[in-house]
């Protein structure tokens, strides 16, 4: 078994493969992320710990739960709110949709205005999408609503 700084942290309780174990890692993540400003940062590796430990237990896990809980224990990467693939869905989709109506359909700038709303669409829909999707995971593991990392407040 590799090394790993994490494993006698206080919040691991439960054996890697079973269901309590999730809890124990999302706790660990929330000590982990939510940090006070006069606590030493993070030692380099320790993230790279986190993740090693959530691979060998969602590795552990039977097929038909691993979703679940992974979904549960991804943390979910926000700027300014919104998702970053949500970011990527909407900045494609208005790419897409701006050649299409407006030099394609030749509407002008009509047509890059429709991409862009389009885009904003997509990009506001695929947001919520997995923002639903972890509170379904989390609601079915019973774990806590996520935090935000800077605020600590539920979004």
């Amino acid at each position: 078994m590799k090394d790993n700084s994490l494993r006698s942290a206080p919040e691991l309780t439960h054996q890697p493969g079973e269901p309590g174990y999730t809890h124990d890692l999302y706790q660990l993540l929330k000590r982990l992320h939510l940090r006070d400003e006069h606590e030493p940062p993070i030692a380099p590796g320790v993230m790279r710990d986190w993740y090693d430990l959530k691979s060998e237990h969602i590795g552990k896990l039977p097929l038909r739960d691993r979703h679940v809980h992974q979904l549960a224990l991804t943390p979910r990467a926000t700027l300014g709110g919104f998702e970053l693939s949500s970011y990527a869905a909407g900045l494609a989709t208005t790419v897409c949709a701006g050649i299409f109506f407006g030099y394609i359909q030749d509407l002008g700038d009509t047509g890059i205005a429709g991409g862009v709303l389009l885009g904003s669409l997509v990009m506001a829909l695929v947001n919520r999408r997995a923002y639903e999707a972890q509170q379904r995971a989390h609601a079915q593991l019973g774990l806590p609503a996520p935090t935000d990392r800077y605020t600590g407040m539920n979004f």
